[in-house]
């Protein structure tokens, strides 16, 4: 399966190329995490940035598999806090979304 990592893309032009590459090659599920960069290549500095563009429907993506830190990551910055997340492990439930965006994220993503 395909790894797209958010913060290693410059642009939603980047994020365009780089789905019709998959698109040509039948791809239909990709594997979306932030990436590790110490600061985002270009305009992403999330994994829901990238949702949120509408780009991975627009492009065929039925299926999205999103991994994260939900204890936070040492190497990535958040942006509502200037230091890096040196806070002890939180429940991963606690770290989801609202159920509101949840749900509307998983409805988005079902095969027409």
């Amino acid at each position: 399966m395909p790894h797209l990592a958010a913060r290693a893309l410059l642009d939603t032009q980047e994020l365009e190329t780089w789905l019709e590459t998959m698109r040509s090659s039948g791809v239909n599920h990709v594997l979306l995490l932030a990436g590790d960069n110490d600061e985002p290549a270009g305009i992403f500095s999330s994994s829901l940035d990238v949702l949120l563009t509408g780009l991975l429907q627009k492009h065929g993506i039925q299926q999205v598999d999103v991994v994260a830190h939900p204890e936070g990551s040492s190497r990535m910055r958040d942006p509502g806090n200037p230091l890096p997340s040196t806070s002890p492990r939180v429940n991963a439930r606690d770290s989801l979304p609202p159920s509101s965006l949840r749900s509307s994220l998983s409805t988005s993503f079902r095969p027409a």
